[in-house]
């Protein structure tokens, strides 16, 4: 009989017996709805947290190990959770409507070309894209794009198994390396953060890069110490401003970057250790960063708000007992 573990307990072995910098992948899901309530993910406790503008925090879905999610104009709340069963991870994606009805999108995929959870996003016909690695021809891994219709069927969207890494051009004919998360433009472009540089899928179907060399090579005091490069030293959240801007979390390098329209890098929010930012999210004016302490053990997450004009402010962070 093949014993079966639940996922809480998975979550406190781990909080338990592994060194903090082994923990490999915060959740980054973070979103602001019209009223200015922030809802952010929290793998380390299970939990989708709720926070009003005032600081009231609210465990808005419990018992979820989640690192996505995405919230639509009209209060539509869309999050992947991940699974364990049989000693894998199959991830479903899950919605929450406005009216509290929750159901089940994608049933889990143990084929991660199938559903690849992390990163996803919705489109308006309500298929969905997500990433997902797989090795090329030459055996080295690359990243691709899935597409999941609404009726369930699965083509790869853009990505090419040939050719040298990080090829701009046709969305078949481009190559990714790592992708860790996308945002879906005003106008239907995919935009995405791909290991070092934040790129662009236009509606006619070609890839741009828009930014490029925004790691620090190595990071000077990352969260995490040991691991392969891809985890240690990444990019995490993205987050598309009002005037065409783009707001990245650098979680190894504690810090988030804005890249303008153009392609102009600037950092406008660093912060010291134990804190590093993993989310972003941006409303008008207003920015939301997602941070994660060194210790997940110690403490949960916190918010910070960075608004025009204005320093930076905490407006309410995870502890133990809001676990």
């Amino acid at each position: 009989m093949t014993k079966r573990i639940c996922i809480s307990g998975i979550i406190s072995l781990l909080l338990t017996a592994w060194a903090p910098e082994t923990y490999a992948h915060p959740a980054h899901g973070i979103a602001i709805d019209k009223d200015n309530n922030v809802f952010f993910a929290d793998v380390a406790r299970t939990t989708i947290w709720r926070c009003s503008p005032d600081g009231k925090l609210t465990a808005h879905i419990p018992s979820t190990w989640t690192h996505t999610i995405r919230l639509q104009d009209d209060g539509t709340l869309y999050y992947e959770r991940e699974l364990d069963v049989d000693g894998v991870a199959p991830a479903e994606l899950n919605r929450l409507d406005p009216d509290g009805h929750r159901r089940t999108v994608i049933r889990a995929e143990r084929e991660r070309k199938r559903f690849g959870g992390t990163g996803f996003i919705v489109l308006d016909d309500e298929s969905v894209l997500f990433p997902y690695s797989d090795r090329g021809h030459d055996g080295k891994w690359r990243a691709f794009i899935g597409k999941r219709s609404k009726n369930g069927k699965t083509v790869v969207f853009a990505g090419s198994k040939t050719g040298r890494l990080f090829i701009d051009g046709p969305k078949q004919r481009a190559t990714f390396r790592s992708i860790t998360d996308m945002a879906l433009g005003k106008n239907g472009e995919i935009y995405l953060l791909d290991r070092d540089r934040l790129r662009v899928i236009t509606r006619d179907g070609r890839t741009r890069t828009i930014a490029a060399n925004l790691l620090d090579q190595p990071p000077t005091d990352p969260p995490q110490k040991r691991g392969p490069p891809t985890t240690i030293n990444r990019l995490y959240g993205l987050a598309l401003g009002a005037d065409g801007s783009f707001y990245i979390a650098y979680h190894s390098g504690r810090r988030v970057i804005r890249v303008s329209a153009g392609g102009d890098v600037e950092t406008i929010y660093e912060v010291a250790r134990p804190w590093a930012p993993v989310g972003v999210a941006v409303r008008r004016d207003k920015c939301v960063i997602l941070e994660t302490h060194d210790d997940l053990r110690k403490t949960g997450p916190r918010l910070r708000i960075l608004e025009k004009g204005g320093p930076a402010r905490t407006l309410v962070t995870v502890d133990r007992a809001d676990r």
